[in-house]
């Protein structure tokens, strides 16, 4: 393929995405970095390569590469969801729920985002509001650490029988227990 045309960003997209799937994250960033050269404004292998820089701690090379994915393409929820990621890293909440924001606006399904802004939430200190969205994000069929994140919430209003039952969703007993007691000391 390469062969054929080299100056085609095109292969080195096949390339990254199959690189990505197989976990071959350092692969996959080179070969999106050859299609970007190629063809710099390709807001799909701009977000997938910020996406990746984020996953890596590449923090201050991801946010150009979500901004101009936004600027070709403003739907790009994915890309509002690295920054907010990227903000949250930060501890700028503020900024990192309007992004979470803009994300649910293009996607409301986006169980994710959701999870995302749930925690951002619960980081400003907005409990209530933080576990509305992690209910929400768990009735969307939210993967990872959602049920983790629902118990700190509950565990932080004091709510510990309802914060351990969210807890033992994604933990073994003695790491909820852990969190759970974490909770109540920061509390």
């Amino acid at each position: 393929s390469l062969s054929f045309g080299s100056t085609r960003p095109e292969a080195f997209v096949k390339i990254g995405s199959v690189h990505e799937q197989k976990g071959n994250a350092a692969l996959a960033e080179k070969a999106y970095e050859l299609a970007l050269e190629r063809q710099q404004d390709n807001p799909a292998v701009c977000e997938r390569l910020g996406l990746l820089y984020l996953q890596s701690g590449r923090d201050s090379e991801a946010p150009p590469l979500f901004e101009r994915a936004i600027a070709v393409d403003p739907k790009r929820w994915r890309s509002y969801n690295g920054l907010g990621i990227l903000a949250d890293r930060r501890g700028d909440f503020t900024a990192a729920i309007g992004y979470y924001d803009q994300a649910l606006a293009i996607d409301p399904a986006a169980a994710t985002v959701m999870n995302n802004r749930g925690y951002s939430r619960y980081l400003a200190g907005d409990l209530p509001g933080a576990e509305a969205d992690l209910k929400t994000a768990i009735r969307l069929g939210a993967k990872g650490s959602v049920w983790t994140n629902l118990g700190k919430v509950q565990a932080m209003q004091g709510r510990y029988a309802e914060g351990l039952e969210s807890l033992l969703q994604d933990k073994d007993v003695a790491r909820a227990y852990n969190l759970l007691g974490e909770a109540a000391m920061e509390r």
